[in-house]
């Protein structure tokens, strides 16, 4: 509900609709300088990683590392429970 109602209210006023925008290009800063402390990055998408690399301020590239679990046994759970 919170989220409509923001919502409508800055599409129909363009100072909040400014101010919006630069609620997030503050956020998107501080998020790129806390990315720029990080050591080693990884990541499970390479959407993820495409906008990590575009986005934070890290020297490292970040590591793609996929399922975290063995997907075989997975499988073989069965689909009806």
């Amino acid at each position: 509900m919170c989220v409509c109602v923001c919502v409508c209210v800055t599409i129909g006023n363009p100072v909040l609709s400014f101010l919006k925008l630069i609620y997030y290009r503050i956020f998107a800063l501080i998020y790129g300088l806390c990315g720029a402390c990080a050591h080693v990055v990884m990541v499970n998408s390479s959407w993820t990683r495409r906008h990590v690399s575009n986005i934070w301020w890290s020297r490292a590239q970040p590591k793609l590392v996929y399922p975290p679990c063995d997907t075989e046994q997975l499988q073989k759970l069965r689909l009806d429970r």
